[in-house]
């Protein structure tokens, strides 16, 4: 967003990071999601009253879990972002935790994921009624780090519940749309965000964000 302003709120899977990050996105990320959620809508709330953005065009932008972070904000507090943008999310924190049952890993994701109420209540899919904005998401069929059935679940749910979605799917790429075919370029970052403002422009999103405008972006530095 050309003459927005970007805010960061990061985020890493245990062990990816220096231990004091990991056992701050474990104990967070999805245990007591409010906290890390709580971080976006107010950064998003900060914007508007710093008047960095106009509050009717203020959008968020989150990749894995950073949009499980995007896709809650907007259960949580649907009136403010007007669009939400997603790659490769984790929409449901049970459905992931079972995809990695038979995995070697899947002690290590138990572990975050946790067990109780909050894997519900944290559950933007499981909320999908909740959310009044539309959502783009873009994954990877051969994402092994989160399943594409969780954005097609998320997806289904939202229309099905009238609001508007879209994905936008490559049938090789991984977690990471590490590849040319995405967007024409090596640098997955640039790729996805080529592909992410192509498809914005065609769905009218960039109109709703044009002016004095905010793509709030959460982000996930590593993966389970």
């Amino acid at each position: 967003m050309d003459r927005g302003q970007k805010v960061e709120a990061s985020s890493a899977c245990p062990g990816q990071l220096n231990p004091n990050l990991a056992r701050w996105f474990e104990k967070n990320g999805f245990q007591s999601w409010q906290i890390a959620i709580g971080d976006v809508t107010a950064a998003g709330h900060w914007l508007v009253a710093q008047g960095s953005a106009d509050s009717a065009k203020l959008g968020v932008f989150g990749w894995s879990y950073g949009g499980c972070a995007a896709l809650q904000s907007a259960v949580t507090e649907p009136e403010l972002f007007k669009s939400v943008i997603a790659v490769a999310p984790v929409t449901d924190p049970a459905s992931l935790k079972e995809q990695y049952r038979n995995w070697s890993k899947y002690e290590l994701v138990s572990q975050m994921v946790g067990d109780g109420a909050h894997m519900h209540e944290g559950s933007p899919a499981e909320h999908a009624d909740r959310v009044k904005v539309p959502i783009l998401m873009f994954q990877g069929g051969f994402d092994r780090n989160v399943s594409i059935e969780e954005s097609k679940l998320m997806c289904s749910r939202v229309t099905r519940g009238g609001g508007k979605c879209e994905l936008v799917t490559w049938e090789d790429l991984d977690h990471y749309l590490d590849d040319s075919s995405a967007a024409f370029s090596p640098d997955p970052v640039a790729a996805t965000t080529r592909v992410v403002v192509r498809t914005c422009d065609r769905w009218a999103l960039m109109d709703s964000l044009s002016g004095k405008k905010a793509l709030l972006k959460t982000d996930s530095l590593n993966d389970p």
